[in-house]
């Protein structure tokens, strides 16, 4: 069982019985209590579960469950694909990021890094980096979603077109056969299609479960793509789509 699948079983467990203990859940999925301690650190990181003494319960209200179970699935999966988007990204660059829990865990390799200007939508990724001296992060006004902490609206889009950045850093929902960018919110999209028309260089980062997927919002296509960073190499027919658009394919899956 992966680590991800494991936390969604100890979630599903607390729920079911109110209470998780330690030495309980080590015995129920055949791993060390040092393994489980890791796992319900990351819940708790992630609100969605609560330290009790002696074990972990669920919180007596959750904000965003929903952002927060995206942000736990493929974890290593995010966690590796943002270490690679973070080490790509030179210092004393500009750069856009979009909404989404991969764009979170990006922000979250950046913060060592030095001289940078974040410009950003996501209200995770700038509470992640608004501490740091060495980078400078601003946020577009608008409204704020609640299910995800995007900010959209027009306020957003015309703070956006102030800027001409280096990179754009851009998560998806989807990308379809063809090589089309897709995404399920069209006033999420707009913003992320006018940090694309207002970069130099886009980043798309994205596990290899958005590939073939489809969605009905068009954020962009390929052609407007620098690199994608996934976990593993797409399926050959993508493969090929990517390299007819001269599509830098940066893969984890040997990290």
């Amino acid at each position: 069982m992966k680590s991800s699948e494991r936390r969604e079983a100890i979630l599903d467990h607390v729920r079911r019985r109110g209470v998780g203990i330690v030495e309980t859940l080590a015995k129920e999925f055949g791993v060390s209590t040092q393994t489980v301690r890791r796992d319900v650190a990351e819940l708790c990181d992630a609100e969605l579960l609560v330290r009790h003494h002696g074990g972990v319960g669920l919180p007596s209200s959750v904000i965003n469950t929903d952002y927060a179970l995206r942000k736990i699935s493929h974890l290593e999966e995010k966690e590796a694909i943002g270490r690679a988007v973070a080490d790509y990204l030179p210092d004393n660059s500009s750069i856009f990021m979009t909404i989404g829990t991969t764009m979170e865990m990006v922000a979250r390799k950046l913060v060592d890094r030095e001289g940078l200007r974040v410009i950003t939508n996501n209200l995770h990724a700038a509470t992640v980096l608004h501490t740091r001296p060495n980078i400078d992060t601003l946020v577009a006004g608008g409204s704020i979603r609640h299910h995800n902490g995007g900010i959209v609206g027009t306020a957003a889009l015309d703070f956006v077109e102030q800027f001409r950045v280096d990179f754009a850093v851009v998560s998806v929902g989807a990308i379809d056969s063809d090589g089309t960018l897709l995404d399920y919110d069209y006033n999420e999209t707009m913003v992320a299609q006018t940090m694309m028309r207002n970069a130099r260089h886009v980043i798309v980062a994205a596990d290899h479960t958005k590939f073939g997927r489809t969605a009905s919002v068009k954020i962009g296509s390929m052609s407007d793509v620098t690199a994608v960073f996934t976990d593993r190499m797409p399926p050959p027919a993508m493969q090929k789509v990517l390299a007819n658009c001269s599509v830098e394919i940066m893969t984890t899956d040997s990290a």
